[in-house]
């Protein structure tokens, strides 16, 4: 964690001359979306969604959540127009992993579920798909495979597993096309990957030498970053990290690269989402740095890396026990280690379909002002819930709204907006049961955790 840190720190000092900024509501929801490929023109973008219109409307037992689906859109002028795609989901899991433009047609690589994970092939011409056929032994196996890219001649198939034979996790595997179109024993990338996973690999359709792919090795700020490496002279290069702001603390995957250059996409959780994983829309400056404009854009003088309230993933976050407790044994309250994330004891408590403050929450907020106008690099992380009553999106809005609610009266009590970070939860994560009045008003709650960043 605290190499993370060290990395984070190297990388702001040189932040990209870039523009980032959310892709819209038109293609993200309060549900996961990720996952986007685009064609050469970036006039059709496929990408994965776990939201409620999921077809045959289940949750995955494992995690709770909507099963993925593949959804499309078609750009005209400026504007996204969104589709469902019936031929490429059935009622598990289905998503995106590489598209490939070859001549008049299009190669769409998609991932489902059968044999954990296996990759498959749908091929778009003329606004007509294919339904998606499965890829051949030796590139689908029992195990694991995903996120496929093709090389630009569409020599090498370059994808995900976790087959034995790798250096760990999830792997970045490369198979040769033979002479009668079949595919030749995967290559482990030994060059590039490390103990712990690789995902979200891509190669750019205008360079045949330069892979990207997230990890969560290598000289990571935090989970899993954007890395790139490049074949030169029968090996691939120690992997670079993209650096700041496309990577942050939190995840990103999924990066792909505009035919034009002038353009990338990719998925995060980072702030600035409408609810959980966003696809965001990078263009690439050549000349000067923007500036600083809306709170949904990220640009080359932003400050603050830390933007995830998940704090399961690896990140610069660093679980402890209670701040109480520990800034009793601190000689002062700056002593608070770099990185470090400490769980603030008071929870709040609403009523239900309610997210105004009463004094006895007033009273809890003033104890957390105090303890930040006294520390000015505490950031605090908000995560508000909400019981099970009422729809998924109502409940989202709901735990959002009590958010904002605790952040409004902290920004009038003078602490600045910019050192609040929040995540509106729902339902997600319950604590108590929601059959009973008691279990019910548990889970109606907010959340707190502080980082001392630097």
């Amino acid at each position: 964690m605290i190499k993370e840190c060290e990395n984070g720190k190297e990388l702001i000092k040189n932040p990209l001359y870039l523009k980032i900024s959310n892709i819209g509501s038109t293609i993200n929801s309060i549900y996961p979306d990720y996952a986007p490929v685009i064609s050469n023109d970036e006039k059709i973008l496929f990408f994965t969604s776990r939201r409620a219109s999921t077809t045959g409307g289940k949750r995955d037992p494992k995690d709770n959540k909507y099963y993925e689906d593949i959804f499309m859109v078609t750009k005209k002028d400026t504007t996204w127009q969104l589709s469902i795609i019936s031929e490429l989901n059935d009622k598990k899991h289905d998503g995106t992993i590489g598209m490939y433009d070859w001549g008049d047609k299009t190669y769409l690589y998609t991932y489902k579920s059968k044999h954990d994970g296996d990759i498959y092939e749908s091929i778009l011409n003329n606004n007509k798909i294919t339904i998606p056929e499965s890829l051949p032994y030796p590139i689908n196996t029992r195990f694991h495979e995903s996120s496929a890219s093709l090389s630009p001649n569409g020599n090498h198939l370059y994808f995900i597993s976790n087959r034995p034979g790798g250096m760990g996790g999830n792997d970045i595997w490369m198979s040769q096309r033979e002479f009668n179109d079949s595919w030749s024993i995967p290559i482990n990338l030994s060059d590039i990957n490390t103990p712990y996973d690789e995902e979200g690999v891509f190669m750019s359709p205008s360079d045949t030498n330069t892979l990207y792919f997230s990890s969560q090795g290598h000289n990571t700020i935090g989970g899993f970053d954007i890395f790139k490496s490049t074949f030169k002279d029968g090996h691939w290069s120690k992997p670079e990290n993209l650096g700041y702001p496309i990577n942050t603390a939190d995840d990103e995957f999924n990066l792909v690269i505009s035919y034009s250059k002038q353009r990338a996409y990719f998925s995060s959780s980072r702030q600035g989402t409408y609810g959980d994983q966003d696809i965001f829309i990078i263009n690439l400056l050549k000349e000067k740095p923007l500036l600083i404009s809306d709170e949904n854009e990220y640009v080359a003088k932003q400050y603050q890396p830390i933007k995830s309230l998940d704090t399961t993933k690896q990140s610069f976050i660093k679980k402890s026990e209670n701040l109480k407790n520990e800034i009793a044994q601190k000689k002062n309250n700056n002593d608070i280690n770099p990185c470090q994330t400490i769980n603030w004891s008071d929870t709040i408590f609403f009523d239900f379909d309610d997210f105004n403050l009463d004094p006895i929450d007033i009273g809890k907020l003033d104890s957390l002002y105090n303890f930040l106008n006294k520390n000015s690099n505490a950031i605090t992380l908000i995560s508000t819930h909400t019981d099970n009553i009422g729809s998924d999106e109502y409940n989202k809005l709901l735990s959002e709204k009590r958010a904002q609610s605790i952040i409004n009266y902290l920004i009038k009590r003078g602490i600045d907006r910019s050192r609040f970070y929040y995540m509106g939860y729902g339902y997600e994560n319950s604590l108590g049961d929601n059959n009973t009045k008691k279990g019910r008003q548990l889970n109606r709650r907010a959340e707190f955790k502080i980082i001392n960043v630097f």
